[in-house]
């Protein structure tokens, strides 16, 4: 799959801000768990980036839609930036899941230099 360069930093950003939440917060005190990471193409123009821990989860009553933590901002912010539609599910756990349409890279050929 290729992504623009300009459609590669908001899920790596999201991927990042979501992994360090996770391994700061989903395991307290030694807990053991697991965070899995896809990224899918369920469509021929679409993927689908899914995050998700068996961790603790959000608080109870935590509605990560009206969140202005600086960790929900940035997740909603680079979804916009795709265009992408987020959804954040807890408990169990915590799974976040972005489905974008993928832009497609065109191949540019680069004229070959000739010696002489």
């Amino acid at each position: 799959m290729s992504l623009l360069n300009s459609q590669a930093v908001p899920p790596g950003r999201i991927i990042n801000e979501a992994l360090s939440n996770a391994f700061k917060y989903a395991f307290p005190d030694g807990r053991p768990g697991t965070v899995c990471l896809s990224l899918r193409r369920p469509a021929a123009r679409t993927c689908q980036l899914t995050i998700a821990d068996n961790g603790v989860g959000l608080p109870a009553n935590y509605d990560p839609s009206r969140s202005r933590s600086r960790g929900m901002t940035l997740l909603h912010g680079f979804s916009g930036q795709l265009g992408g539609e987020l959804v954040i599910t807890s408990p169990p756990g915590l799974s976040i899941s972005l489905v974008f349409e993928a832009e497609q890279l065109n191949p540019v050929l680069a004229p070959v230099a000739q010696a002489g």
